[in-house]
C-alpha cells in the first residue's frame, strides 16, 4: 500500500503501517513519521476551525507533490483543474487563484 502526496493532519505523534510505503507527505503535527521525504510543517488551510480545507498561497502543500505521482485524474475533489501552477498540490485539493 502506497500512502503518497497527502496531507494528512491527526491528533497522534505517529504515523506507521509495517506494509505501507508512507513517502512524499507533509504531516502535522506528527513528529515521527516512518517513510522517506515527508515534511512535519502546518499545511496552512485556508481554516481548519470552519473546515475549509483549502490551501493557503503560502501553504508549503502547493505544487510539492512527488513529480513521479501516480495521479490518473486531472482534477481534485471540488472538480477543479490539476495542475494549477509548477506541479500538482499535495493532497485533495488543489491550489487555484
Amino acid at each position: 500500500l502506497f500512502v503518497e502526496d497527502n496531507v494528512l493532519v491527526a491528533a497522534t505523534d505517529a504515523i506507521a503501517c509495517a506494509q505501507c510505503a508512507v513517502n512524499h507527505n507533509l504531516t502535522y503535527p506528527q513528529t515521527i513519521v516512518v517513510g522517506t521525504s515527508n515534511i512535519v510543517v502546518d499545511p496552512q488551510f485556508v481554516s481548519a476551525a470552519t473546515r475549509d480545507y483549502h490551501l493557503t498561497a503560502t501553504s508549503p502543500a502547493v505544487d510539492a507533490a512527488s513529480p513521479s505521482t501516480g495521479f490518473t485524474t486531472t482534477h481534485d475533489f471540488d472538480g477543479i483543474a490539476r495542475p494549477q501552477g509548477a506541479g500538482f498540490d499535495l493532497g485533495a485539493l488543489e491550489r487555484h487563484p
